[in-house]
């Protein structure tokens, strides 16, 4: 779209965006914040709605992996101007396919949005500017319909399960984090530690399987390097990109086998 991403470091117990380190960042030229809310957990909107209206931004909130998360009683992509949301098949809700949502309540984002997902196309062989092939099309919007009702359900065994890990593991590793006024939905078991490797490696040589999301922050990513960042920039989700380290959940997932990752795991940091 033309627009150069300015990075903003994280709050290393949420992963989320810092909100103290928003305004620092905000120039003349800025137009959005896109929030990401990480792996299920809902980042800090009150305080980034605030920043967002005291400078006349758009918030974007991009919900891929927290369909279903709440904050403060509301559903995570419903408090900035629009939410995004996957279905990727892996996600929370997830189709047999790729596809997508997104939601907002202002109408002429929602009018214009409706153009773009289908060629720009205001009527037959018409277009109002170009636009993209983005429609779901029926056959997984049919899937979704299905798993959508019992999403709630999914979301409440996937917090079940992190609550067993969270006690199983206790002190040995970093926790994720949940604030009381928000409802993770733990797209992703993340935990951290310095001794990340020797986990892994562990984890691994069991046939468990163990997945490193994301090895590499943005900021330090080959396709932003004409940006400029350097190593240290954003000193947290660096360091947190040394120590994050994801492991099986999923609703069906029993708890003897969770027992028995968590203490793979606990057998692992003895070493």
């Amino acid at each position: 779209m033309g627009a150069t991403p300015v990075f903003v470091d994280i709050d290393r117990q949420t992963l989320n965006i810092d909100p103290s380190k928003i305004e620092e960042k905000i120039t003349s030229r800025t137009r959005a914040v896109i929030v990401v809310h990480l792996f299920g957990q809902p980042a800090n909107m009150d305080e980034i709605m605030a920043i967002a209206n005291k400078h006349g931004l758009r918030v974007i909130e991009d919900s891929a992996q927290a369909f279903g998360a709440k904050y403060k009683g509301r559903p995570i992509g419903s408090i900035g101007d629009a939410g995004c949301f996957s279905f990727y098949p892996s996600k929370n809700l997830g189709a047999y396919g790729d596809g997508g949502m997104l939601i907002t309540n202002n109408p002429e984002i929602s009018e214009k949005v409706k153009l773009l997902r289908n060629h720009g196309t205001t009527g037959p062989y018409q277009h109002s500017f170009i636009g993209y092939n983005s429609r779901l099309d029926e056959i997984q919007a049919a899937i979704l319909r299905i798993k959508l009702r019992h999403l709630d359900t999914y979301n409440r065994k996937r917090r079940d399960i992190a609550a067993l890990y969270t006690s199983l593991l206790g002190d040995a590793v970093e926790c994720p984090v949940e604030r009381q006024d928000r409802t993770h939905v733990y797209h992703q078991y993340t935990f951290m530690s310095p001794a990340r490797g020797e986990v892994e490696k562990t984890l691994h040589s069991n046939h468990i399987s163990a997945v490193v999301y994301y090895p590499i922050p943005l900021h330090l990513q080959v396709a932003f390097k004409y940006l400029g960042y350097r190593p240290g920039d954003l000193p947290q989700a660096e360091a947190a990109s040394r120590e994050v380290l994801s492991i099986p959940i999923y609703p069906e997932l029993e708890s003897e086998k969770v027992r028995l990752i968590a203490g793979v795991i606990l057998k692992a940091l003895k070493k």
